[in-house]
């Protein structure tokens, strides 16, 4: 399930992997499966950030837009009854040395769609970073 957060629910000295791009730094921060804390300052602020937590099977989803940090957090666990799953999907990263691809998974939901005479339609609803390929 995707539920809107605060940058301080992300649980510390937890294990995860991704990365974490700071406003004052020119390539990001690589987190593999170590425990970290998030740097939550008005400067440097981040600008982009996806980590995965494999053992409580959460993903986070970090971005600054017009000044205002949004934070996702999906819930494996919870989006299995609804939802589909498409096949793992790998994209090249920017700035990651050593990093090969970042994993991702796009998860779709069915819905009643009055433009295709009320019949059941898959729309697209979140995508989900599931680590990276090094």
């Amino acid at each position: 399930m995707n539920q809107v957060i605060s940058i301080k629910q992300i649980p510390a000295n937890t294990p995860m992997q991704g990365y974490i791009w700071y406003s004052d730094r020119t390539e990001p921060e690589i987190i593999d499966m170590q425990n970290f804390s998030l740097e939550n300052s008005e400067v440097p602020f981040v600008i982009e950030a996806q980590l995965c937590d494999v053992e409580n099977q959460k993903s986070y989803a970090i971005r600054h837009v017009g000044g205002k940090t949004i934070v996702n957090q999906f819930d494996w666990s919870q989006m299995k009854e609804g939802w589909v799953k498409d096949k793992c999907k790998n994209y090249l990263p920017n700035r990651m040395d050593n990093i090969k691809a970042l994993k991702f998974v796009q998860y779709w939901k069915t819905n009643i769609d009055p433009f295709c005479l009320d019949m059941k339609v898959l729309e697209p609803a979140c995508l989900v970073f599931m680590g990276f390929i090094k």
